[in-house]
């Protein structure tokens, strides 16, 4: 029926433990499944040992030692058994839906490309999905918890033999190559999307295991050289390029208007409209309510959500300005307190009042639609959690990373303004690339504020000379390197009491990578967004204690 196969990196760490799970999920789809794993990184034969897979060794390398698609293509084809054969991404689990899509799809053209969006999500131990309740419950949560990659990330592709030939010679793990495979598929037959009738999971990880991180897989010198044997952008096909859509039924459809490319024509116009027009003449007319419309629809369905939920909410397509960091009340607000009361061991009551100082701030929230009047009432969600911890631990020195519009500087700004009142002063340290940031940032908050401009590689270490700190949030590039640099960082400038914060937790391991080197704990909790589309980000917390301190220190940034 179909031959499987995909080109791990080593089976060690966290990576190994997801591509475990990954190629437990392949062998798990049946004997009518044939799977081989390429490539020497270690244990990718001990893994193929263990698990009855086929393994195909010596695959040529580029320059860098980076194995090479082309070749891995062609050694598949002298051993596969099926004619119809699937390249997945070593980390994305492949469940129950997936042979049927694959039987309609066959019943329907001699040669095609199956492609689709998958669901991220954060997995942390070994699966069990050797029985089908399993793979059920599995693809459930993926459903329930993740959110959709988007149509630019291609982690599988299921194709018939040939459809490709000749390949170049690209390398794996760099982007641009699925984007030509997409392409040349397209001119040669059907492109098949399967979103709605498949859920492959992603098992969310870091780049640590690429030498420059996330940046150089999709902007290095091998990314580069994939676009330009690709034979440039023109080439650069996404899941919005299908010709043809699977339902959930097994019906496959043609969507209208693809031999002109008008799904990606139409995603490309709105991302610029959306996200990459700054602030001015060119990001007002991006706000406009003629585009808003086609923009909400692109920014909603980027995270998975369906139509219908768009068609039962006509006034946010109009209404919404938010393109990313999302502001939204939470289904599991008196969880958030629950969870930074036993993380900080504080009472429940303390930081219960602590929340509602916040949520009946009416000054605060006028003085931040004043300060932004293109803006809506503001909704703090998990930064309310960020409040409660710097009212509850008076940190004399907070510092952020990320300040984007402010939102989250003022809420920081307001709790070390209260702790002042009660004779606990401070400051806040703000960092973002952007110059034009903090623009919600109410005037009289901003006495309290340090404002820096600049990538925090290159101006975090001078600006926390001689300063200790008591609470240090990360909330810019949600990188595993990027945040780790950060969390390092902050710990060479600590008080005696430090407390660290991941904001979006649920995308990296670095805080609890770091804690664990320290032996401190840590504690994790992921938000409810109400009635919002964006599933919702994960608050990591880590508190550092300097050893040498006595049993009972002072509070925190003293």
């Amino acid at each position: 029926m179909l031959t499987v196969f995909s080109i791990p990196k080593a089976f060690a760490g966290h990576f190994g433990l997801i591509q475990r799970n990954a190629l437990r999920s392949w062998v798990a789809l049946g004997d009518d499944v044939q799977v081989i794993l390429v490539g020497d990184e270690p244990g990718v034969a001990e893994a193929a040992q263990e698990f009855g897979a086929s393994h195909l060794s010596e695959v040529a390398l580029s320059e860098r030692g980076t194995p090479r698609i082309d070749d891995a293509f062609a050694r598949v084809d002298a051993v596969a058994a099926h004619s119809v054969r699937c390249f997945v991404n070593a980390d994305v689990l492949l469940l129950d839906d997936f042979l049927p899509a694959v039987r309609s799809v066959r019943a329907s053209f001699e040669r095609f490309l199956i492609i689709g969006e998958t669901r991220d999500l954060d997995i942390r131990d070994e699966l069990g999905v050797g029985t089908v309740s399993e793979r059920a419950m599995l693809r459930e949560r993926a459903l329930a918890e993740g959110h959709s990659r988007g149509a630019t990330a291609i982690d599988y592709f299921a194709f018939t033999a040939g459809l490709f030939d000749p390949v170049p010679p690209f390398v794996v793990g760099r982007a641009r190559f699925d984007n030509w495979l997409v392409w040349r598929a397209r001119d040669r037959g059907p492109v098949v999307d399967a979103t709605r009738a498949v859920v492959p999971v992603h098992q969310r990880h870091d780049y640590a295991h690429v030498a420059g991180g996330f940046e150089e897989a999709h902007l290095g010198g091998e990314a580069r050289r994939n676009e330009e044997l690709a034979g440039g952008t023109s080439r650069i096909y996404t899941i919005f390029d299908a010709s043809h859509r699977l339902r959930p039924d097994g019906a496959v459809r043609r969507y209208l208007g693809s031999s002109l490319r008008a799904r990606e024509t139409a995603r490309k116009a709105a991302w610029k409209l959306g996200r990459r027009w700054p602030d001015g003449l060119r990001g007002r007319a991006a706000g406009m309510t003629v585009f808003r419309p086609f923009v909400n629809v692109v920014v909603v369905r980027r995270y998975g959500t369906s139509m219908r939920w768009l068609l039962t909410r006509p006034g946010f397509l109009f209404s919404n300005r938010e393109r990313s960091n999302f502001t939204y009340d939470l289904d599991n607000e008196t969880e958030l307190v629950h969870f930074i009361g036993e993380t900080l061991q504080r009472p429940i009551e303390e930081i219960a009042a602590y929340a509602v100082e916040l949520t009946s701030d009416q000054d605060l929230v006028d003085a931040i639609v004043a300060a932004d009047e293109c803006h809506s009432v503001p909704r703090f969600a998990r930064r309310l959690g960020w409040y409660c911890i710097v009212r509850a631990m008076h940190p004399r020195f907070v510092v952020e990373t990320g300040t984007h519009d402010g939102l989250g500087t003022s809420v920081l700004a307001r709790a070390v303004e209260r702790n002042g009142d009660e004779g606990f002063p401070g400051t806040v340290m703000t960092f973002d690339i952007d110059e034009n940031a903090g623009r919600r940032v109410p005037q009289r908050l901003r006495r309290l504020v340090e404002f820096h401009t600049g990538d925090s590689r290159a101006t975090l270490e001078n600006a926390l000379s001689g300063r200790e700190i008591g609470c240090f949030l990360h909330d810019s590039l949600h990188t595993y390197e990027h945040e780790r640099f950060e969390l390092e960082t902050a710990l060479r400038h600590a008080a005696s009491t430090l407390v660290l914060i991941s904001d979006n937790a649920h995308a990296s391991t670095a805080l609890s990578d770091i804690c664990q080197g320290i032996d401190a704990s840590y504690s994790f909790f992921r938000e409810r967004p109400r009635d919002h589309f964006y599933p919702g980000a994960g608050i990591g917390i880590c508190i550092a204690v300097d050893r040498q301190e006595t049993e009972d220190p002072p509070p925190v940034g003293t």
